[in-house]
């Protein structure tokens, strides 16, 4: 599956990444959408590298700034506690 990056962002001095599947992007009749939250940084040669964001506190705090700031046509981030 490939994803498309929707928005990158930086937290409290650490950058973060909100991906899709490039399927979803492209699905015009679909109502939502995956959004995947990673931390992210880039190694010495440049090439990206994506974590996982373990602590809740700050998956929570960058999925609330992810949804403030994304905008396509309708679609919203679902911030509410699943």
């Amino acid at each position: 599956t490939e994803f498309v990056v929707i928005i990158l962002v930086e937290v409290e001095d650490q950058e973060y990444v909100a991906l899709t599947p490039l399927e979803q992007i492209e699905d015009e009749e679909s109502e939502s959408m995956e959004i995947f939250l990673f931390e992210y940084a880039e190694d010495e040669n440049g090439v990206a590298e994506f974590s996982e964001i373990e602590d809740e506190a700050t998956y929570i705090k960058v999925r609330d700034y992810c949804a403030t700031q994304v905008v396509m046509d309708d679609v919203e981030i679902d911030v509410s506690e699943n």
